[in-house]
């Protein structure tokens, strides 16, 4: 509803939930996540669509400020860094991690761009339970999560990301002369393209195909 109507012709959620029943939510990145909570002013809204989800739909992932604020309904707040991270990550992915990372798999390159991480000491106090990590960097800390059932999954990163992604945010940010932008050049992007070519992993996908046959089987 907070979306102007020159911007793009949306339905609202209760106008969609009108049209049946969704199998699944995917709650995507917003450039927001820098802010406090209550200055962001969907904010509200995306607290009832989150409410709703978790008595009708089986699984609700957010992805990247989508993960942080399903986070901030399940009651764990985000700490906002000093300089935003970017750029493609090796990560190390738990046991419980596989049916999204892949069988098998240990680790896996996320592109991540953010401003914002999770408050770690909170993680055990959700309100559904003490949230799993599913995916952890060394400095970084969990950056793929679930509550205990699955029902909710948040990843910081962007699985969805191409380099070509990542090259038009760092080109936006070079003419803001964002700090963090002078760590890398155009043969960085080269370097990303490498390690998302040798270890990225179908996250999404395995997250759909997953839950969905679930719903189905559900139904």
């Amino acid at each position: 509803r907070s979306s102007k109507q020159e911007v793009a012709s949306y339905p609202v959620f209760d106008e969609l939930m009108q049209r049946g029943p969704l199998d699944m939510l995917l709650v995507t990145g917003a450039p927001v996540e820098h802010l406090p909570y209550e200055d962001i002013q969907y904010f509200e809204e995306l607290n009832d669509i989150f409410a709703h989800a978790q008595q009708r739909i089986s699984s609700i992932m957010g992805l990247c400020f989508g993960g942080l604020a399903l986070a901030k309904y399940l009651g764990i707040d985000k700490r906002v860094v000093k300089d935003k991270i970017f750029g493609v990550h090796q990560v190390k992915a738990s046991h419980c991690a596989q049916r999204y990372v892949g069988h098998g798999r240990t680790e896996f390159n996320l592109p991540l761009s953010t401003w914002a991480l999770l408050d770690e000491s909170q993680l055990a106090h959700s309100r559904l339970g003490p949230l799993r990590s599913l995916a952890h960097h060394p400095e970084l800390g969990p950056l793929m999560l679930a509550t205990p059932n699955e029902q909710f999954v948040i990843m910081l990163g962007h699985p969805e990301y191409t380099v070509d992604t990542l090259y038009r945010e760092w080109q936006r940010d070079l003419g803001k002369n964002s700090p963090y932008t002078r760590r890398f050049t155009h043969r960085s992007f080269v370097e990303m393209e490498r390690q998302l070519q040798q270890g990225a992993s179908p996250i999404l996908a395995n997250w759909v195909r997953n839950h969905h046959a679930k719903s189905t089987l559900a139904a």
